[in-house]
């Protein structure tokens, strides 16, 4: 039976020293046989970050989009009350009207129109 070794005569392997573990730690020994299979995570690593980093502008692109779409939307509603309120005013019967509410009704009438010509602008 030899001493150094199991029952098949191969040598037992022996820990590593206090030496070389810490070269190993600090990174100054020759590069390890699992280090190829740590390059080819990172490799997976780098490009899945590439693909989030691009989904995330895409979402970003998105959310500004309907974020402007719901500002559009919006305004257009406030013309469209501004429109039906001018076309009520002006449709009014101004007869019976005395002079000072027909003042107020073409005052309202020039505040409505000023607002909607600024809105088209």
């Amino acid at each position: 039976m030899p001493k150094d070794g199991d029952k098949t005569g191969m040598p037992k392997e022996r820990p590593i020293g206090a030496k070389e573990a810490k070269k190993q730690r600090s990174g100054k020994c020759k590069a390890r046989d699992d280090d190829a299979s740590l390059n080819e995570d990172l490799k997976n690593y780098i490009a899945l970050q590439a693909t989030t980093k691009q989904r995330h502008e895409e979402y970003l692109k998105t959310k500004k989009r309907i974020s402007s779409d719901k500002v559009e939307a919006a305004r257009l509603g406030r013309e469209t009350a501004l429109v039906k309120a001018y076309q009520k005013l002006i449709s009014m019967d101004t007869k019976e009207m005395t002079e000072e509410m027909r003042a107020e009704h073409a005052i309202g009438l020039k505040i409505i129109r000023g607002k909607l010509d600024d809105n088209t602008n």
